[in-house]
């Protein structure tokens, strides 16, 4: 693929995805209140921590085959069938064993009846919407992705406004919400990969299940990594600061989410592209290029968030949640790090090194705990937060030294800790109830160490917008 169309390509799938996300993220802007106003900060911090829980669970048990299936569909595509049988096989034993797991916890946790049915359904429609969106990005079918990404997001506000608003529900509720969206979007997947692919039952060879689990097993802790890190700062609140305190901090960590899907839209789209681009030598340019517009936007996008997140969380916290606002920025800032560490993810995935980033996340989340508990001590949950941040730049660091071993890439680095820096002088002012106008200066100091890279951006941008509409 010669310079011109790769970046074509990638801005295409950005595009798609970032329709989808804009979509996605306003869905997901007003559900917020919808979780303030219906239920208490105990009720929310049960029902995400349950929810978090099956996240990481699903990841777990299904050993992440849908990475493995991804990356294989992309490298030889006569063998998506056998790809596609195997993944769903390892999906079924992994529902069976999470069966087993729910019912060991019963007489344990004491959880209601309904918690268990909906933890069950969620692992279940989770499993296969991970493993189907993976599979239509591998046949370059990102249009559906996207479209069923957004369908999943609109059902689950219908659902959480009649289950906590009209019937006020609770943590049912909040459970609801997603295990109905998933499940349509699941019900809509099925449907699209029957109709466009043939699928036929086969033998799978013992082979296929070692090379899919060989690749998939390692991206276990990259995908879970996120999750992970915001469990043990939930566990830490819980255990030293009190169950109330950490629906609070859950609450807090909404508006991060969303900058988390707004950088996930190009970290989709550039998963394809790097695995189908890769060259060590880098001679294009292609992937320092990429790596320089793509730090400048997710810089920007934090520093916008924390200019607002004042305003935005009077908005969207209501009641006791409004304290939430004093972790928002210090989260945002740790997902600046986690989405800036997932760039490498392209390189390691493209030379299967992916174990790379599995082995720094856990070793460095030991440092979490830590920092996590000390920290705690001093200030509390900010403290907690602030482990968080200090976590992901550690990461952030060790993954682009390590990737350099794969591709002969040079960034800006002194640039880049400038405007890191900026970032922290923000969140100060944030805290210390300064004049919004000391807020206003470090944006402005940031546009014009961006500038080059935000014009070249929209240039790219306007001009396939403009191929499309010809």
């Amino acid at each position: 693929m010669n310079e011109h169309k790769k970046y074509q390509y990638l801005i295409k799938n950005t595009l798609i995805f970032g329709l989808s996300t804009l979509g996605t993220s306003m869905i997901s802007f007003f559900i917020v209140p919808l979780y303030t106003v219906g239920m208490t900060t105990t009720s929310y911090g049960i029902g995400d921590l349950l929810l978090n829980t099956v996240s990481f669970l699903t990841i777990l048990l299904t050993l992440n085959v849908s990475s493995g299936v991804f990356r294989f569909n992309l490298e030889n595509s006569e063998n998506r069938n056998l790809y596609l049988i195997a993944g769903l096989k390892i999906i079924f034993l992994a529902c069976i064993l999470f069966g087993i797991l729910l019912l060991c916890a019963l007489p344990i946790l004491h959880f209601p009846l309904s918690y268990y049915l909906l933890m069950y359904g969620i692992f279940i429609s989770l499993s296969l919407q991970t493993f189907f969106y993976a599979y239509l990005r591998s046949v370059d079918r990102v249009k559906e992705n996207a479209i069923f990404n957004f369908i999943d997001y609109i059902f689950r506000f219908i659902i959480c406004y009649i289950a906590l608003i009209i019937f006020h529900l609770g943590t049912i509720g909040f459970l609801l919400s997603f295990f109905v969206g998933i499940m349509l979007s699941d019900v809509l997947c099925i449907f699209s990969i029957f109709r466009n692919d043939q699928i036929l039952l086969c033998k799978v060879e013992k082979e296929t299940y070692k090379q899919l689990i060989f690749y998939s097993s390692p991206e276990i802790i990259t995908q879970v990594d996120w999750l992970v890190n915001t469990l043990i700062d939930k566990y830490i609140i819980i255990l030293m600061l009190g169950t109330s305190l950490n629906g609070i901090y859950s609450i807090s960590y909404k508006l991060p989410s969303l900058l988390q899907l707004l950088f996930q839209t190009f970290i989709s789209a550039w998963g394809i592209s790097a695995i189908r681009d890769y060259k060590k030598s880098d001679e294009d340019h292609f992937f320092t290029t990429i790596f320089e517009h793509y730090n400048a936007m997710i810089v920007l996008c934090t520093a916008g968030f924390i200019l607002i997140n004042k305003v935005i969380s009077n908005l969207l916290f209501a009641n006791e949640f409004y304290d939430a606002w004093k972790y928002v920025s210090i989260l945002t800032f740790s997902m600046m790090f986690f989405g800036l560490g997932n760039y490498f993810m392209g390189i390691f995935n493209a030379v299967k090194k992916n174990y790379i980033s599995a082995l720094i996340t856990v070793a460095i989340s030991l440092v979490h705990i830590v920092l996590g508990v000390i920290l705690s001590m001093f200030f509390g949950a900010i403290g907690v937060a602030i482990s968080t941040a200090i976590t992901y730049y550690i990461i952030f660091i060790l993954k682009y030294f390590w990737a350099k071993k794969y591709m002969y890439f040079q960034f800006k680095t002194g640039k880049m800790q400038i405007s890191y820096l900026i970032l922290i002088l923000m969140i100060i002012v944030e805290h210390q109830n300064l004049n919004f106008v000391f807020s206003i200066i470090p944006i402005i100091i940031l546009i014009l160490i961006y500038f080059s890279e935000i014009k070249k951006l929209l240039q790219a941008i306007f001009k396939k917008i403009n191929v499309v509409k010809g």
